[in-house]
């Protein structure tokens, strides 16, 4: 274990980069900002996390898109999701449901629960999609039977479930 820290931090010292999937949480955003510009997904997807949500970094819509979409482009569902939510929300832009719905069906088909359960709430309501509750049963329950919370309690909400 010590020989891992001395590795760790003499990397960190020489200025090697962290793999993707390094925790960035506690990280200074000077450096989230600096390893996200050098490609490291797990910075991109930080950074699209505190813009979006202010947390460790001044709440900044524009800066959450445009991190977002970063991630979204190298294949994060997490960032697909927050930017798809984005786009549900019309933070930073425009209310546009049919640009959330392909984001969220895409980190919904890698099993991104929070997707699926959004794509729920799109086809249950007939947001920028023709109602189907079927297809929305569907998405729920994939959600839920996964175990994802939020899901659980929608579903158990749902009169005769």
């Amino acid at each position: 274990m010590r020989l891992l820290k001395l590795l760790v931090t003499g990397c960190f010292i020489a200025g090697c980069t962290p793999a993707p999937s390094t925790d960035m949480h506690d990280a200074p955003i000077d450096f989230v900002v600096s390893e996200a510009n050098e490609g490291n997904s797990a910075a991109i997807h930080n950074l699209c996390y505190r813009y979006k949500y202010g947390k460790r970094a001044k709440l900044d819509y524009g800066l959450a898109r445009q991190w977002c979409a970063k991630g979204a482009l190298l294949g994060a569902n997490s960032s697909k999701t927050l930017l798809a939510e984005m786009h549900y929300y019309g933070e930073g832009g425009p209310v546009d449901f049919s640009a959330a719905r392909l984001l969220y069906e895409s980190a919904a088909s890698h099993g991104h629960n929070h997707a699926r359960l959004m794509l729920y709430f799109l086809y249950h309501k007939g947001q920028g999609v023709s109602v189907d509750d079927s297809v929305a049963m569907n998405y729920l329950n994939l959600a839920a039977d996964a175990g994802y919370e939020k899901a659980v309690i929608v579903r158990n909400g749902i009169p005769g479930k």
